[in-house]
Parts: structure tokens; C-alpha cells; sequence
């Protein structure tokens, strides 16, 4: 396996996903939801989560995409938004479809079934690139903790510990050096 995506593939990810999926949400859910922390932190967690490589879970366990988003998760989203949690989550679900025009159209049916058609998004997430950054940015958006600031990479490492990888094997000193890539990637663009 390559120790470290180059230069060229976290620059067409972060061009082509990252960037995209944060102006659509910020047009459509709060301008705050695009930031440069924001891309630091997506970017950085698709290549600690999967070196930008893998669609499923290596070696064969429930996640998926880049992200490596668990399909338990969709569901948990689900159950939260029927039990009227956060109504951003079902706002920036119905806004963000019009993005994601592949995926089955969540708007129609009866709110005690979405989170059945949520979880079967989740196979969606080995393919859908734009999908797997959209959640991994509302889960970080649903989190009441601001995040840390920009280029503040042990910071960006334990939020993403504390709240994405939770119950998870990484810990934040693997976070920076899975994602030193990554940082080299933003200094570029600073220098």
C-alpha cells in the first residue's frame, strides 16, 4: 500500500469534491458550514480514513467511501431526525439531494421510514464521493464544539479522534502522520 496520496490527487479531491460539497451546503444550509478548517479537517480525515483508496472498509468491516462512513450510522441519522433532533439535519439532507441527484429521493414518504432509506444511502458511499464528504461535513457541522482553527494540526487530530473516529482504532499522533501529506498539501497553497 503507497504510504501517502501526492500532491495531484489531494488537489483534484479537494477541487473536485471537498470545495464543491462546502459551497453547495454553505449556499444551501449556513455560509458558516465553509471554511478553510472545514476543508483542512474533510480533506485530512478521507486520507487518515482511507489514504483516499478505498470504497470499503479494509479488511472487511462495515465502512464505506473515503470517508469510511459505518452504514449504522446513516440509520443512526435517521432515528435522530425522526425523533426531532437537530432540524438542520433534515434541511441539509433535502438540500443537499439536488446535489446528489444518483441517490433515491428521501423527500417523498413518511418520516417513521427514513431511517431504513437513509441506511440504504450507505451504499452509496462506496462510489459517491460527494455523498461520503457531505456527511462526514454535517456530522462535523452537528457537533456543538467550533472547529479548531485552520493549519492548528494537533487540534484538527483530536477533533476528528474525539468526534469522527470515536471507538475507533486511530488515534490523533496516526491522524498527523497519515496526514502529513495533507498539511504539506496547505502550506503549499499558504506559501
Amino acid at each position: 500500500m503507497r504510504d501517502q496520496p501526492s500532491h495531484r490527487e489531494l488537489r483534484l479531491f479537494d477541487e473536485q469534491v471537498v470545495q464543491p460539497v462546502l459551497r453547495h451546503l454553505a449556499r444551501e444550509i449556513s455560509p458558516a458550514i465553509d471554511s478553510l478548517q472545514a476543508r483542512q479537517l474533510l480533506l485530512a480525515t478521507a486520507v487518515a480514513e482511507s489514504n483516499l483508496l478505498h470504497g470499503l472498509q479494509v479488511p472487511n468491516g462495515p465502512a464505506r467511501g473515503r470517508f469510511q462512513i459505518e452504514p449504522g450510522f446513516m440509520r443512526q441519522a435517521g432515528v435522530w431526525i425522526g425523533r426531532g433532533g437537530r432540524g438542520k439535519w433534515l434541511d441539509a439532507l433535502d438540500r443537499l439531494f439536488p446535489l446528489i441527484d444518483t441517490c433515491p429521493d428521501i423527500q417523498d414518504g413518511e418520516l417513521e421510514d427514513l431511517p431504513e432509506r437513509l441506511e440504504t444511502l450507505s451504499d452509496h458511499l462506496c462510489w459517491n464521493d460527494w455523498l461520503g464528504c457531505a456527511v462526514a461535513r454535517l456530522l462535523y457541522w452537528s457537533i456543538a464544539e467550533p472547529l479548531p482553527a485552520a493549519g492548528d494540526w494537533p487540534a484538527l487530530a483530536a477533533y476528528w479522534k474525539a468526534y469522527y473516529n470515536r471507538g475507533g482504532k486511530g488515534t490523533p499522533e496516526k491522524f498527523l502522520a497519515r496526514t502529513a501529506a495533507v498539511q504539506r498539501y496547505f502550506a503549499a497553497l499558504e506559501g
